[in-house]
Parts: structure tokens; sequence; C-alpha cells
């Protein structure tokens, strides 16, 4: 309040209603105590999205509960009921997001990219800015990916039927290639050959299998060992050569062409 009787007055944050404050005139003497009263009207702030992230498998709807929903992470100030409204759709799959913020994701038969959909929360009276949500399918990683992490002598060698025309192979035992990921579950894709042995597959540090590789006739681009259906977190595959064979094998060769992931791969 100055002494020319101007006054600035701010409402506490994000507060609404009657408030007030008493002043006295002087001329020399005080003037009798007024009251001057302020109505602070209701202004709606827009509720705040924040960005999110889901895995699905291909060909499998992806079902996604209220409680994990787009809106779980999402702020209104005035603690309004939220409701997600749909901005603009997937490409690649048929979305189906309910108000509650739960939605189911069919993809397209044989996709197995990302994709991506948008949405703005509603308070009831304004919308947010649009969130976008990204959807990660099948990511396919070579296996010169860096995040793999490798022990023992690998050799590379060039074949167009192998998945980015290389792949590596080590004999032996004690050899091994570790893959960290993110996500639900993972394919590892190598050969089936005349000169190949047995490996040994562990999953989150536990042996889960010993896989033979031997083939009577080479066979390229094969899924050699398959896990899906994992908990949504972080894991680990690692590979390792026995230098054990079946009796008809020439070798011991364990082949590493590539990894699909439903998810994504992380740094070991």
């Amino acid at each position: 309040l100055a002494a020319d009787g101007s006054y600035i007055y701010t409402p506490a944050a994000n507060w609404n209603g009657t408030d007030s404050f008493t002043y006295q005139a002087f001329d020399g003497a005080d003037s009798d105590v007024a009251m001057v009263t302020i109505d602070v009207v209701h202004t709606n702030d827009a509720p705040v999205g924040a960005a999110d992230c889901y895995l699905f498998r291909a060909g499998v709807p992806r079902i996604v509960a209220a409680a994990a929903g787009v809106l779980a992470n999402d702020t209104d100030v005035e603690s309004d009921p939220l409701s997600a409204v749909l901005d603009s759709p997937p490409l690649h799959g048929d979305l189906t997001l309910n108000p509650d913020g739960s939605f189911t994701f069919a993809p397209d038969p044989g996709y197995e990219g990302d994709d991506s959909f948008t949405y703005c929360a509603f308070d009831g009276e304004d919308l947010s800015a649009p969130v976008t949500v990204t959807l990660i399918g099948t990511r396919r990683y070579e296996q010169t990916a860096p995040q793999l992490a490798w022990t023992g002598t690998w050799t590379n060698l060039a074949r167009t039927q192998f998945s980015a025309g290389t792949a590596r192979y080590a004999s032996g035992t004690g050899k091994s290639v570790t893959a960290t990921f993110y996500g639900t579950g993972i394919d590892w894709v190598g050969a089936r050959t005349t000169s190949a042995g047995r490996a040994r597959i562990y999953l989150d540090g536990a042996l889960v299998a010993t896989v033979d590789l031997y083939a009577s006739n080479n066979r390229f681009g094969e899924v050699l060992y398959s896990v899906s259906d994992l908990p949504e977190a972080t894991h680990t595959l690692r590979i390792e050569t026995t230098g054990s064979k079946t009796s008809a094998s020439t070798g011991t060769n364990v082949w590493i062409d590539c990894f699909d992931v439903q998810g994504e791969l992380t740094a070991p």
C-alpha cells in the first residue's frame, strides 16, 4: 500500500476466495479505520502431463491397467480428477485409450518396431499440453552392439546369410557374451552348423539351459534360445562356450549373430 493510495495485492499461490485489509487516511490526523475487500476469482491451472514408455511384443496386445496407465505420473495443482483424451493415435497398431488412463495397444500383424501416441490430461476445464507415450517393440541388436560384454577370443566372420552380414564365433571353454537388457524377453539368434558345440545359457545369473547347436546341414538365422514374459525390469543373458559337442560334430563352435530384445539393451 503506497502513500498515494495505490496498492499491489498478490494472493497466495493457487488460492481463491475473499480477503481484506484495513487502512487509515491521514491529513495530519488519522481517519477512522476503513476496510478494503478483495475477491480473488478462481483461475484454473491446466494439468501437467509426464511422458510415458511401455513395452510390447510383436503380435501380442499390450494391456495396461489404470494404476500403471498414462495418468499415473500426471499432476494437477488443484488436485482435480484427471481424464485422458487421445490427441494422436499410433501409426502401427490399434489403440483403445480409456478416460482413466488405462489402454490396450494391439500392434499390426508382423510389426516389431517402436510406435507412439499422444494424449492430453483433462481436469474438467483445461487440457494439458500433448504428452508423448512411447511404445517400444522388439528391437534387433547386432553382435557389434557396444552394449554387449565379451570375454575370451571371438572371431568375426562375414557372410551374406548373417543378419547384418557378419557374426562372431568361439570354440573351447569359458568364452562368453553377456547381454544386459531392460524389458520382458530376448532371443539369441545364431547358427546351427556341422562344427558347432554346446553352449550354457545363464539368465539373471542362474543356469537355465544347455543348448546343442549341431546340425547336419548349416542353418543360419536360427533362434537358438528364447525367453519371454519376464517381469519388466533389468535382466542379463549370458551365453558361454563349453568346449563340448555331440559326437557327430566336427567342432565346438558357438555362433552369435544378433539379439532380438523385447525392450532395449543397456550398458553392462
